[in-house]
């Protein structure tokens, strides 16, 4: 889409995106802002690109057998904090989590060490990086969760 603004008294001036205008599916490519100083009558053209944009899902539980696979009988893993790039997102009580509008192109998926229950650790790799196609929806980035086995010391 295209927008003139006619007329406008000289001075600094913030564009932006407005997300909910977009139609569904569209992100942003890059930038989502910008400021711009207006000196009088000048042409100033800015460029919004958008782009289709991608999903990722999937689920955090905990790995009772240790082998990264989740298994019909294991339990999810709720309240985890998992990164797309910056972006946050908890797992939900069903242990998912889903990012919807992500700009295609490599996506570091991590998962915060620092969520994880008292006593927990992996059971699977803490972060994945996967390649989002525009309007792709990927799925099962999982991630296995288990409690620390204690040693016990015999005398």
């Amino acid at each position: 889409g295209q927008a003139s603004f006619v007329d406008i008294p000289a001075g600094t001036y913030t564009f932006s995106i407005d997300f909910t205008e977009l139609p569904i599916g569209l992100t942003c490519k890059n930038k989502t802002e910008e400021i711009i100083a207006i000196g009088g009558n000048e042409d100033i053209y800015l460029n919004f690109p958008v782009v289709a944009a991608g999903r990722m899902s999937g689920v955090v539980f905990i790995d009772k057998n240790r082998n990264g696979i989740f298994d019909e009988n294991e339990k999810p893993a709720d309240d985890i904090l998992i990164y797309a790039n910056d972006v946050p997102k908890y797992t939900a009580m069903n242990g998912k989590y889903r990012f919807t509008n992500l700009i295609p192109g490599i996506i570091k998926v991590k998962i915060d060490l620092k969520s994880l229950p008292e006593n927990f650790e992996m059971t699977t790799k803490d972060s994945f990086e996967v390649k989002v196609l525009p309007v792709q929806e990927i799925k099962n980035i999982d991630f296995g969760i288990a409690e620390i086995e204690q040693e016990i010391e015999f005398e």
